[in-house]
């Protein structure tokens, strides 16, 4: 079976619904967040604050690269902030491999989020996670090939 890959707003339950995908196929999960922790032994928000978000980018970038090379039974989990690194788009969309954009609504984000201290901050504002929200929505549905519109996962 060739690879697919989930994309999606932080919170937006990829990883939840991976797992369930995952227990149930044949599939092997592959979570770029969850091996970045891995592989740097550290969990995204102290890696970022202690090197800096730049530099977390560009190491994210070199996983997706690796992730993409997955091209048969895996599902490939990117996390939510990989559309403000352009060449992670460049790179998903020549991968021949089907996106789908979990698209899960911006209240349930929110309330997921508020007490989530395993994930960067992005802001205390429900304004501005909205407006984040809304222009990453717009890039996951110019990169995805089919929308799960998932209300609670």
């Amino acid at each position: 079976m060739k690879s697919i890959i989930f994309i999606g707003f932080r919170g937006a339950g990829k990883t939840t619904l991976a797992q369930k995908i995952v227990k149930k196929s044949t599939l092997k999960l592959f979570d770029t967040d969850l091996e970045f922790e891995k592989k740097f032994n550290s969990i995204i928000p102290d890696f970022s604050q202690q090197c800096g978000i730049a530099n977390f980018r560009k190491l994210e970038h070199e996983l997706i690269k690796k992730s993409l090379n997955k091209t048969s039974n895996h599902l490939i989990v990117l996390g939510g902030g990989f559309v403000d690194f352009q060449a992670n788009n460049k790179i998903l969309q020549n991968s021949n491999l089907p996106i789908f954009f979990i698209d899960t609504d911006v209240s349930i984000i929110q309330n997921r989020l508020r007490n989530d201290k395993s994930r960067i901050p992005i802001t205390d504002n429900a304004n501005d996670l909205k407006k984040l929200f809304l222009q990453r929505r717009k890039k996951y549905l110019t990169i995805c090939d089919y929308i799960l519109r998932i209300p609670n996962c």
